[in-house]
């Protein structure tokens, strides 16, 4: 048995307006995969450490991974999808395709990039198994459980299962290979976002819904339980949560555990109701605060969600405010090329123009 392994990642901030390109992806292939990922705790790893519990043979193939940023150009989705298709035909014959992806890559033609790859797959290789994997802060369409065997998402913010879910997948591709299991899906897509405040897994208001989630997983018949956490930094018609439940032969089933999970998720909507202050009320709470050092953090710049790193709101009412003794932290590469050619030792000088 020979199971395919391939990895396309990107979170696209849809509200970054520096494109993302080709040149901002890591391609690697074969043995480099392999080398990449050993020892890791990535889902890939879990790919590759599951052929050996599982009696099959990994045949690492393509993977491309971009950090966090904005939109992918059409071309680079492209030239991605058909390096990535070109490599799985020339690595015929194999019995079944593990895919890592995130869940929230959005180029310029396609909002929906991650289930248009999937599709392509399937539309390639229509007979083969497909099992694919989700960060959980993606955005997920009806098109990926169309077009996938069984679709998994990580159960853990912050991410530290990502390996178990790779093992996971890999458990559930070998038992289609051979037979023994017929995934069979239910997908509900909920219409609310979890602000990035309440979406610790293992605190309230998530964590009894989560533990409920792992514990269907306990269930005979149940092969995966996920419920995503949304991805809110991309403007697609996706964007929001949604439950994918995977069992063996049995629709009814997923579609009770699936309407389960996802009622009771809907349950939480006031619970995970947010109640920060504005940036001029923070200011002045950080103003007031007797302890040192206060943080003050732009949730909606987030560099680890692909932000471009650039806004200004928290300098802009520490100016008003004339609040002293602070640093703010800005991505300005013109600033930083001046200092370069400035030199050690040299002098710059930035001013900030602030609007009336």
């Amino acid at each position: 048995m020979k199971i395919a392994i391939a990895q396309i990642i990107h979170e696209s901030n849809t509200f970054n307006p520096v494109a993302t390109t080709y040149a901002h992806f890591t391609i690697r292939r074969g043995n480099e995969i392999v080398e990449y990922f050993s020892g890791a705790h990535n889902e890939v790893t879990g790919f590759l450490d599951g052929a050996e519990a599982n009696g099959y043979d990994a045949l690492p193939i393509y993977s491309a991974i971009a950090s966090p940023s904005g939109t992918v150009t059409a071309q680079t989705l492209t030239t991605i999808t058909e390096e990535f298709l070109a490599a799985l035909q020339a690595a015929r014959p194999f019995d079944g395709i593990l895919l890592a992806l995130h869940g929230a890559f959005v180029s310029t033609n396609q909002p929906n990039a991650d289930g248009e790859l999937i599709r392509q797959v399937r539309v390639s290789f229509p007979t083969i198994p497909i099992v694919v994997t989700h960060d959980p802060h993606c955005n997920v369409s009806e098109v990926v459980p169309t077009y996938a065997d069984a679709l998994l998402m990580y159960q853990t913010n912050p991410h530290i299962d990502q390996r178990e879910r790779g093992l996971q997948a890999a458990k559930i591709i070998a038992a289609m290979v051979r037979g023994s299991v017929t995934p069979t899906q239910a997908f509900r897509l909920v219409p609310m976002l979890i602000n990035i405040v309440h979406q610790h897994t293992s605190s309230p208001p998530l964590l009894e819904l989560w533990n409920e989630m792992r514990s269907h997983e306990q269930t005979p018949g149940v092969l995966a339980a996920s419920i995503s956490l949304g991805y809110q930094y991309s403007d697609v018609p996706a964007m929001g949560t949604a439950v994918c439940v995977v069992t063996n032969k049995n629709q009814q089933q997923a579609e009770w555990i699936a309407d389960d999970l996802a009622s009771k998720l809907w349950s939480l909507r006031s619970a995970l109701d947010v109640d920060i202050p504005t940036v001029a009320g923070a200011v002045a709470l950080a103003t007031r605060s007797k302890a040192a050092p206060v943080i003050i953090v732009d949730i909606g710049d987030n560099v680890g969600g692909g932000s471009a790193a650039d806004a200004t709101f928290v300098l802009d009412e520490l100016l008003k405010q004339g609040a002293d003794g602070w640093v703010v932290v800005l991505s300005d590469p013109l600033a930083v090329a001046s200092c370069a050619t400035a030199g050690i030792g040299g002098s710059v000088r930035f001013g900030c123009r602030r609007k009336n």
